[in-house]
């Protein structure tokens, strides 16, 4: 029976270690999750990121939607059993500089070795290369779409047509450019990879929480996501 082991901000010398220890022990590493945090403000970034971000070969589904603990709402894309992932929330300021302001968070999150790069060359890790291996941005006018779509409703429907705007509205979530692909998957839209700037190297130093904070990581890690 093997052990399972996680660790939360790992630094290079731990990074060093456990790449020894799999080959000692013919190890795999099976879940990867590279977290970024979004300059500025964090309300602001929240709405870019979702207005903007597509995860790539991503099934149609509705995206798991959650109350954070700091405020606001956060956001999983697949709250089933996928290999890859993303989520979005609010978050507590960075772990980088824990006296900063509250900060908007994306996370990229890889399992099953096929996913995941080679253990022994995670230090050296391009983390821009491999979000946009998985996910792109794109030019998007959410309100332009919406509107565009809510027209095209009345025109073949007029008579459902109030009732049929009114569930979308409801329910289509089209504040996530990912679902208004899931709806018109035939609307292109131009990958613009420059909208968002990325670090091309991990950055090191960042520290856990206090214990009184600790429970914010179960809370995005909910809706299934262990099986995620």
């Amino acid at each position: 029976m093997g052990t399972l082991l996680a660790f939360q901000c790992p630094q290079p010398e731990l990074l060093a270690k456990l790449a020894g220890l799999c080959a000692t022990h013919q190890g795999n590493l099976t879940r990867l999750d590279i977290s970024s945090d979004a300059v500025g403000s964090a309300l602001d970034n929240q709405i870019f990121i979702k207005e903007h971000l597509l995860l790539r070969h991503r099934k149609a589904m509705p995206i798991q939607t959650f109350e954070n603990l700091t405020g606001g709402e956060g956001a999983i894309y697949c709250p089933v059993e996928a290999p890859r992932n993303v989520a979005v929330y609010a978050d507590y300021p960075s772990k980088l500089d824990q006296k900063g302001p509250n900060v908007a968070k994306f996370d990229l999150r890889l399992r099953g070795r096929a996913k995941l790069v080679d253990h022994n060359s995670l230090i050296w890790l391009n983390p821009r290369d491999l979000i946009l291996k998985h996910v792109r941005f794109v030019d998007f006018d959410r309100h332009q779409f919406e509107r565009r779509t809510f027209k095209e409703v009345r025109e073949k429907d007029p008579e459902q047509a109030k009732a049929q705007i009114a569930k979308l509205k409801r329910h289509a979530q089209f504040d996530f450019v990912q679902r208004a692909h899931d709806f018109a998957p035939h609307v292109r839209l131009n990958t613009n990879n420059a909208l968002v700037c990325f670090q091309q190297e991990l950055t090191w130093g960042a520290k856990r929480r206090s214990i009184a904070k600790k429970d914010l990581s179960s809370e995005i890690n909910m809706v299934r996501e262990d099986n995620a």
